[in-house]
């Protein structure tokens, strides 16, 4: 009887123990369901913040406007998510699932995480940047901040600049080398396989080489690079770096586009000589670059290769099956400053009739006073790189095309237009007393024209941060045509992609603040009586008593798509919630 009872006890353990681990397993599996589902839930959450039309798929709402989701059914889990808004460009996701259901659950998983949109910072480091065509001012224009120009700096009477001038070695129009076919890509720095890449050229002339220009696409935020030029080695690239410079890739875009890279030092090149542009990298499987490639090898003078690491004891070189997309930029044209009252330092090749309050760095100079040091057979500086690439133009008009398209011109009138993102495929005209409220990014392929009391005003939601307009045509702004911002450090940034330097890309007009204006192939004029904060461009000519002054929130300044932007998960916020 006794061993009859400890039998029936041993059996209710077993079944008991049996049942436990049942139910433990059953546990973790509804666990690991459970935060499968709010894993999901993130996901989806940005996906509606993103489909501007999709309610019937987001439980009601969708856009930015999107609040959540009740009782979403997945795999046999339940859950439900709650979007709030932080400020206008960040937004917090909460979800909360539960396997089975919330009524019993087994499992309960709670995972939170921010969703930003798609932001640029773009540092404008003076108020006044131009390419090789150089800066001209009329009698009595000023400037207030520094200029840093890749051309001539020529004044006239009464010319003066509050600050610093930097003159670059000037670089020739055309690319001295290039290959620009792209039908393949070489991915680098993802495995340890591929890290360094490089690609041979050989220069038609002797002389400095100002820059270089790559053709590059990212995945994920990789580090900056190095971009390096090296002397050959035996038909592959040696160790003996001739020059380096930072490859900012702040610049570089999800999609393939050219990033230029000027050296401040710039190195001597003899034509007829194999050289080799080496991109010191490193590597991270999800941040990491690629490098546009022509997979006929279409360019005689060079090749590319690949190493693991260029200067390693022995590198290792594998050849790349193709060539990788470059430009290469000789210099060797001596550029001056001339003309112009400067309170601060000047660096430039040769001076001429100038007033300089600091000190001046030079090889020529001629008729120039200078209150500081004066310092003969100074090297030129080297080229300064636009803040904004090629590739971040591209994408801005991607940006506005997902938002919808107006087909030919478009002139509102009155004050309740609203529009963004936007494509236009005609011109945009704002004239007497309109106005555009901004909410997204816009994109003309005709012109831009802005004047008698026309307004572009940012939406306040954009808060501190800029919007962007691109423009095909020219930017005209003139009669007390103006631009809004949408609070402290906001701008516009209007660009146009001219190329035509016969004409004005960008003209203005009267005051414009709240604006910053780019032309990276063309030429910016500036009227009399204008006051601005910003300007870039390939040519800048100031008339008379037109006056630059520089806002120093400009050194960062942030651009987003807008309200209507293209929402992302922002990195490192993902977490679980106890």
């Amino acid at each position: 009887m006794a061993m009859l009872f400890f039998m029936f006890a041993l059996s209710l353990a077993v079944s008991g123990t049996n049942t436990a681990v049942f139910r433990a397993g059953n546990a973790i599996s509804k666990s690991r369901v459970a935060n499968a589902a709010a894993t999901a839930g993130i996901d989806k959450a940005i996906w509606c913040l993103n489909a501007a039309s999709a309610p019937a798929d987001c439980g009601g709402s969708s856009g930015s406007s999107f609040t959540g989701e009740n009782v979403v059914q997945f795999s046999g889990v339940t859950y439900t998510s709650t979007v709030t808004n932080i400020d206008p460009v960040t937004k917090q996701i909460d979800v909360i699932a539960y396997a089975p259901n919330a009524t019993n659950p087994i499992s309960t998983q709670h995972l939170r995480a921010s969703a930003i949109i798609d932001m640029d910072h773009v540092s404008f480091n003076y108020a006044l940047q131009t390419g090789i065509g150089g800066l001209e001012m009329e009698e009595n224009s000023a400037v207030t901040g520094n200029v840093y120009s890749n051309g001539n700096v020529e004044g006239h009477n009464g010319s003066t600049v509050s600050g610093d001038i930097w003159v670059a070695g000037g670089s020739q129009r055309a690319a001295d080398q290039q290959s620009l076919n792209q039908n393949g890509n070489l991915i680098f720095g993802k495995d340890s396989t591929v890290i360094d890449p490089s690609q041979s050229f050989t220069p038609a002339t002797t002389g400095v080489l100002n820059s270089v220009t790559l053709y590059l696409k990212k995945t994920g935020a990789p580090s900056n690079k190095t971009v390096r030029i090296v002397s050959d080695g035996g038909n592959k690239p040696s160790k003996t770096s001739l020059a380096s410079a930072t490859l900012d890739t702040s610049l570089v875009t999800t999609n393939l586009g050219w990033i230029s890279i000027p050296f401040q030092t710039p190195p001597n090149l003899s034509s007829g000589t194999r050289y080799w542009i080496v991109v010191d990298s490193s590597t991270n499987a999800t941040n990491y670059l690629t490098w546009g490639a022509d997979t006929a090898n279409g360019y005689a003078g060079g090749k590319g290769m690949s190493s693991p690491d260029w200067n390693s004891g022995n590198p290792t070189w594998n050849e790349a099956g193709s060539d990788l997309a470059f430009k290469a930029w000789m210099g060797g044209v001596a550029t001056h400053m001339s003309g112009i009252d400067v309170t601060g330092s000047v660096h430039a090749n040769t001076i001429s009739s100038c007033s300089i309050a600091g000190d001046a760095y030079y090889q020529v100079k001629s008729g120039c006073s200078v209150t500081g040091t004066s310092v003969p057979g100074s090297a030129d500086p080297g080229p300064a790189p636009y803040p904004i690439s090629d590739a971040q133009i591209a994408q801005w008009k991607e940006d506005a095309i997902a938002g919808g398209t107006i087909s030919g011109n478009y002139a509102p009138s009155g004050s309740s237009a609203r529009l963004g993102p936007q494509e236009i495929t005609g011109d945009l005209t704002l004239t007497n007393n309109a106005t555009l409220t901004m909410t997204g990014t816009l994109y003309i392929h005709g012109n831009l024209e802005v004047s008698n009391n026309g307004i572009i005003r940012l939406d306040p939601s954009f808060g501190g941060n800029g919007g962007v307009i691109v423009v095909d045509g020219a930017i005209v702004i003139s009669n007390n045509g103006r631009f809004v911002s949408s609070g402290a450090g906001s701008y516009i940034l209007a660009i146009s992609t001219m190329t035509d330097q016969t004409v004005s890309a960008i003209t203005l007009s009267n005051n414009v603040n709240g604006a910053i204006f780019f032309a990276p192939y063309g030429k910016i004029d500036v009227d009399n009586n204008t006051i601005i904060s910003g300007l870039m461009g390939d040519k800048v000519h100031l008339a008379n008593n037109a006056t630059l002054i520089y806002t120093t929130g400009m050194a960062d300044a942030r651009f987003s798509s807008g309200p209507g932007g293209s929402w992302t998960l922002n990195k490192g916020t993902w977490r679980e919630v106890k």
